[in-house]
């Protein structure tokens, strides 16, 4: 997989925090919500095709895992609940896969967007928020911080085998 990954996992969770703060009437905020959800369609492409690229059964994970994501608060909302504990399930584990985050991260611009686009239904045809909607709000931040925490600690991994690659090379040449 690219180096650049672990940027675009933080971009990707970047847009998905960032579409939140919208601030329109409510016809505008049906709008907004609908431009923002096929925003958060585009972002993951270059992700997705790195994965695939990398390894393709991991698109095959994602098209499984999503299979169960419908336009509906209750299904977003369990959906990122199910990735909050996967979230915090890998956080457990010594090693991490570049690979995992960058499926989690997929996974959860995926819910993103379809979230957008259930609240911009919500929005035209009811005119007043959906009691789920900062439930959800709030899932997918925490969701964004795990994401954002097991790439650091991928990326600090990955430093320290590093280092530890070059003292043992740097000795040996020593000799």
């Amino acid at each position: 997989m690219k180096k650049l990954t672990s940027l675009q996992i933080f971009m990707l969770m970047s847009l998905a925090v960032g579409s939140f703060n919208v601030y329109a009437s409510e016809d505008e905020a049906a709008v907004e919500y609908q431009l923002q959800a096929v925003e958060d369609r585009i972002a993951p492409a270059q992700v997705l095709s790195d994965l695939a690229e990398s390894n393709p059964m991991a698109i095959e994970r994602i098209i499984e895992d999503e299979a169960d994501l419908e336009a509906t608060f209750n299904s977003i909302k369990r959906f990122v609940d199910k990735k909050n504990k996967e979230i915090n399930k890998l956080s457990q584990e010594q090693e991490f896969h570049e690979e995992k985050i960058a499926k989690l991260a997929v996974e959860l611009a995926d819910a993103q967007a379809m979230f957008e686009i259930t609240m911009a239904r919500q929005k035209a045809k009811h005119r007043h928020s959906n009691r789920h909607e900062q439930a959800i709000k709030d899932a997918l931040m925490k969701a964004e911080q795990g994401v954002k925490s097991l790439s650091k600690k991928a990326m600090l991994n990955l430093n320290q085998i590093g280092k530890n690659f070059s003292k043992g090379f740097y000795r040996n040449r020593s000799k």
